[in-house]
């Protein structure tokens, strides 16, 4: 190998390390984010440094141009412990949800995002807002799903919650179940 190319490694793994924040865009180009759409979700990376470490997938592009964060702040909705939401505006210009109300959408296929799938939040739980979530805790759970929607093919709806944590599962399941298969 040449040492330019060593060099050029070297840099990339050093930005690497002490970046504050790895970015990815999840759709090349990426497609204008619909109403309500999360247009980033943040995940802290665990590790040994002192400052705190993101990565980012960004969705969409905010309308008109708005930011679309890239760390928690106040355009994110905490998801769990590790995870945000970002969104394009301040999460204090979205309605409080009740638990049981449906905050969040997961539309699959959306006929609005050029069959693509993206997240639509309709209001914030207490939890979205909490900054000491438990490990494994969610603030929504999942509700039902329906198909044969005119808006996607599958829309997985999540209810606001008062806990939710990893023995029931976000999406319904018991957790950490195990499957054998046998031979007949």
């Amino acid at each position: 190998m040449s040492q330019s190319l060593l060099f050029v490694l070297a840099v990339l793994v050093v930005e690497r390390i002490y970046a504050a924040t790895l970015i990815k865009n999840q759709y090349f180009p990426l497609p204008t984010c619909p109403d309500e759409a999360v247009c980033s979700e943040i995940y802290e990376l665990t590790g040994t440094l002192e400052e705190r470490l993101f990565y980012n997938v960004v969705m969409c592009r905010c309308p008109t141009g708005r930011y679309c964060p890239t760390e928690p702040g106040k355009q994110t909705l905490s998801v769990n412990a590790e995870r945000w939401y970002g969104i394009c505006r301040p999460v204090s210009d979205l309605d409080s949800c009740e638990p049981g109300d449906v905050a969040e959408e997961v539309l699959i296929g959306a006929k609005n995002f050029g069959g693509k799938t993206y997240t639509s939040i309709h209001c914030t739980c207490p939890r979205h807002q909490s900054t000491d979530m438990e490990e494994g805790s969610y603030s929504t759970a999942w509700s039902r799903t329906q198909r044969e929607d005119p808006r996607a093919k599958i829309i997985y709806e999540l209810l606001c919650m008062e806990d939710v944590n990893k023995r029931g599962g976000r999406f319904g399941g018991k957790g950490n179940r195990r499957f054998y298969f046998y031979r007949r």
